[in-house]
């Protein structure tokens, strides 16, 4: 009798130390995957704010090369 209870306990903690290995690989899995799609999205974000700050870039280099001697009104209408 108390040969065969061990024998299902044993059973029981085979089938429970399964069950948490296959939960652990799935919850491995998931998280690399939402890992990766974190990186993708920021780099495309990245991206886009590189190309938004060359834009700017070029356009202030554009503003500053017209006037470079020249002040800005403000600076003129306080004196």
């Amino acid at each position: 009798m108390i040969a065969k209870q061990q024998n299902e306990m044993f059973a029981l903690k085979k089938k429970l130390e399964a069950n948490l290995n296959e939960r652990l690989k799935v919850r491995e899995t998931e998280h690399n995957k939402l890992l990766k799609r974190y990186q993708n999205v920021k780099r495309e974000i990245e991206k886009q704010h590189n190309i938004e700050r060359n834009k700017f870039d070029k356009s202030m280099q554009g503003y500053i090369s017209k006037d470079k001697n020249a002040r800005p009104d403000t600076a003129t209408q306080r004196m």
